[in-house]
């Protein structure tokens, strides 16, 4: 099973009364999850996950756990997103969900719930 790899967008930042970034990144896209093969997307710690649903049905979404420290594992979700509706989650610790790949895995139910990944422009 391959997972499809999303792309971690930049979030632009306005700084000192100017956007201080390419006026590219103020555009987000979205990707249908695939509900057969699932998702994966590079993982700092920084990054926030956007869930919409465009459908007319609710969709479901899931971030993969892993052992941690302690010996534990779990899920986070399945998390319910209504239709026309969006989310947005944020994972800021690798404790649990860093795969050994440095990924982060999760999964929609869905290719009518759609994902964006960005990250916050440091500087």
């Amino acid at each position: 099973m391959a997972r499809q790899n999303h792309t971690v967008q930049t979030m632009p930042v306005w700084k000192d009364g100017t956007l201080a970034s390419n006026g590219d990144e103020t555009v987000m896209t979205f990707t249908a999850c695939d509900a057969s093969n699932y998702e994966m997307c590079d993982f700092t710690g920084q990054e926030v996950l956007l869930f919409t649903n465009t459908g007319s049905t609710q969709r479901t979404f899931t971030i993969e756990g892993v052992l941690d420290s302690l010996g534990r594992t779990a899920d986070l979700g399945p998390v319910q997103v209504e239709a026309g509706e969006m989310h947005r989650i944020q994972i800021d610790s690798y404790e649990g969900f860093r795969q050994t790949t440095g990924k982060l895995h999760f999964r929609g139910s869905h290719a009518e719930l759609e994902v964006a990944v960005i990250r916050p422009r440091r500087y």
